[in-house]
């Protein structure tokens, strides 16, 4: 099922890369990518390779996170 396949690209990617690990929102980012490429294998590399580009955002400290969520509230405020 489509929940086993996300399940499993989180959780290989959370092994392979134990920094940052599986961060809160990352299944955010995995789940369209499963939904357009349902094959696993090549979700979880679409899914690597978008990874490579937002490990700061992903931060276990939340920092990067923060700045995005602050960006945004600044934006609807606007």
């Amino acid at each position: 099922s489509s929940g086993q396949k996300l399940f499993q690209i989180l959780m290989t990617y959370s092994v392979y890369h134990p920094e940052p690990g599986y961060v809160q929102g990352m299944n955010d980012m995995a789940a369209p990518i499963l939904y357009v490429i349902p094959d696993e294998s090549l979700a979880y590399a679409c899914f690597c390779a978008i990874m490579r580009h937002m490990t700061s955002i992903f931060h276990p400290n939340g920092i990067g996170m923060n700045r995005r969520l602050d960006l945004l509230r600044k934006t609807i405020r606007a």
